[in-house]
C-alpha cells in the first residue's frame, strides 16, 4: 500500500502544500488548534522578513522562527520562480541511464532543488541517477528544514543518499575552492536570490566566475534574483566578462519579468497571512525576477 509521501512524489504538489507539509513535520506534536496557534506565532518573524525584503540587502542571518516563516511564505513563490526559469532555460537531460549532477548555491530550504526535481518529473525523466548538492552559508541551520522538505516529497524520487548538503561562503575563495571536485562534475549550477549572501558585487563576480571556469562544456549556469540594481550590475558584468566562454545562441538573459502564482491554502491565509494586515503580512501573489542562463562553450 502506498504511503501519503509516495503519492505526493508521484503526482507532485503545489509549493504551499509542500511547505505546509514540511512545516508539519517540523512541528509533529501539534493538534489542529495548536497548529493554527503556531502559525500565528510566526507573524512577527514574517513581518521582520518582509521588512528586510523591502531593502536591497537582506542579510543571511535568520532566527529559527524566521527560517520557518521563510519556508511557509517564500519557499512556494521561489520554487515557482525556479520552475519557470528552468523551463525557459530548456535544460538538456541526459539519457536516464547516465548520471546528472546539479548544484544549488544559497540553497536555503531547497526551493530551486525542488523545482529541478519537478522538471525531472514533468519530463518523465528517471531521477534515480540524479545527484543534488545543496550549498549554503548556513547549511547547518537550514538542515532540519531541508530534511523536512525532502521528506515531504519535494525532491520526488531522488534517492536520499544522492542529496548532499555543504557549507560554502561565496565571499571566501578558499571556501569555494574546497568544492571544486563537485562543480567540475555538474551539468547544472543554479543560484537563486544569492546576492543577499554576498553583500559585495566583486565577491559575487569572483566566486561565480571561478565556479564557471570549472564547469565542463555544455554545462549550464542559471542565476535568478529579484531585479534590483545589484542584480543588473552582476548579470551585466558576467555577460561581459564571459562573452567568449558561453554559447551565444544558448544563453538567455531576462531583464525583468513578472508572473502570478497560486495563492496559499485557507489555513495559511487565516493564521499566518491576513488581508486585514499591512503588506508585510499579506501573501504574495506575484513576483518579478531577472535571470541569466549561460551554456559553457
Amino acid at each position: 500500500m502506498r504511503t501519503k509521501d509516495q503519492e505526493r512524489r508521484e503526482r507532485g504538489r503545489s509549493g504551499y502544500e509542500l511547505s505546509l507539509h514540511a512545516f508539519e513535520r517540523l512541528n509533529p506534536d501539534l493538534t489542529a488548534d495548536g497548529l493554527a496557534q503556531r502559525l500565528e506565532s510566526l507573524r512577527p518573524a514574517l513581518r521582520e522578513l518582509r521588512a528586510k525584503y523591502q531593502q536591497n540587502r537582506v542579510g543571511h542571518q535568520y532566527s529559527d522562527e524566521m527560517r520557518q516563516a521563510y519556508l511557509l511564505a517564500y519557499f512556494p513563490p521561489y520554487e515557482e520562480m525556479a520552475r519557470r526559469v528552468l523551463d525557459l532555460a530548456d535544460i538538456p537531460l541526459p539519457p536516464s541511464t547516465l548520471d546528472m549532477s546539479a548544484a544549488f548555491l544559497c540553497a536555503g530550504p531547497g526551493s530551486d532543488a525542488s523545482a529541478f526535481a519537478g522538471l525531472l518529473r514533468d519530463r518523465r525523466h528517471s531521477s534515480s541517477n540524479a545527484h543534488i548538492a545543496l550549498f549554503d552559508l548556513n547549511t547547518d541551520k537550514w538542515a532540519p528544514i531541508q530534511q523536512a522538505v525532502i521528506a515531504s516529497g519535494a525532491l520526488a524520487s531522488i534517492p536520499a543518499n544522492q542529496i548532499r548538503s555543504y557549507q560554502i561562503d561565496l565571499r571566501e575563495s578558499s571556501s569555494v575552492a574546497a568544492h571544486k571536485a563537485i562543480f567540475t562534475g555538474c551539468d547544472l549550477v543554479m543560484a537563486q536570490n544569492f546576492l543577499n549572501e554576498v553583500h559585495d558585487d566583486r565577491h559575487s563576480i569572483e566566486s561565480l566566475r571561478t565556479v564557471w571556469s570549472w564547469l565542463r562544456p555544455g554545462a549550464r549556469m542559471v542565476l535568478v534574483d529579484l531585479p534590483y540594481d545589484a542584480w543588473h550590475q552582476v548579470s551585466r558584468k558576467l555577460r561581459r566578462l564571459l562573452h567568449d566562454e558561453f554559447v551565444p545562441e544558448r544563453t538567455i538573459w531576462v531583464n525583468s519579468e513578472e508572473f502570478r502564482f497560486e495563492g496559499p491554502p485557507k489555513l495559511l491565509e487565516d493564521h499566518l497571512f491576513s488581508r486585514e494586515w499591512s503588506d508585510t503580512l499579506q501573501a504574495k501573489r506575484k513576483l518579478k525576477y531577472g535571470c541569466l542562463v549561460m551554456t559553457k562553450a
